[in-house]
């Protein structure tokens, strides 16, 4: 019985500390729901951006870049128009790499979110099984009491029908 006790005390922590387990993880699930939900709009955000800035260079190319440098008015007026082009060219480089960034922490979230997933459903057959063990556990510690129940009670309804010849000394021992 003793053993058992100890058992049941061992498993019960591991209950406890799986249950933590589940709760943080419940808790890392929601975070990275949340951080692909705002990378996603980010993206769409991105990604409209991207579609409005080549809509109007393709309804603007009646001018194009060279054709900008060509029509300068003076040498100045050149290295104007050509920082200016270096300008818009590298801002969108810079939003294509923004954009990929992005792209890639979705792809990464999704990854990370899944396995998040398979973890806390491992986590949670695990605990079932940590339960499973304390209900056999506490059957079998059922079944070792069940006799010395069972014995206790036989001898108290035989104390009963011989208290009668009992002396009082000896009774007072048993109330």
């Amino acid at each position: 019985v003793k053993e058992l006790d100890e058992k049941l005390t061992g498993i019960s922590s591991q209950i406890s500390d799986l249950e933590e387990q589940l709760e943080k993880k419940s808790k890392e699930i929601q975070a990275t729901k949340n951080e692909l939900k705002s990378a996603k709009k980010q993206e769409k955000e991105q990604y409209e951006s991207m579609c409005k800035r080549i809509r109007f260079m393709y309804e603007n190319s009646g001018m194009s870049y060279l054709e900008a440098l060509l029509g300068s008015d003076s040498f100045a007026d050149f290295l104007n128009r050509a920082e200016y082009i270096s300008r818009i060219v590298s801002y969108d480089r810079a939003m294509l790499a923004q954009y990929q960034e992005t792209k890639e922490l979705i792809a990464n979230s999704e990854i990370i979110l899944k396995k998040e997933k398979e973890d806390l459903e491992s986590m949670q057959g695990q605990l079932q099984e940590e339960k499973e063990a304390v209900n056999l556990l506490l059957k079998e510690k059922e079944k070792q009491l069940l006799p010395d129940h069972a014995l206790r009670n036989a001898l108290r309804r035989q104390f009963a029908l011989h208290k009668k010849c009992l002396p009082t000394d000896i009774l007072g021992r048993f109330y």
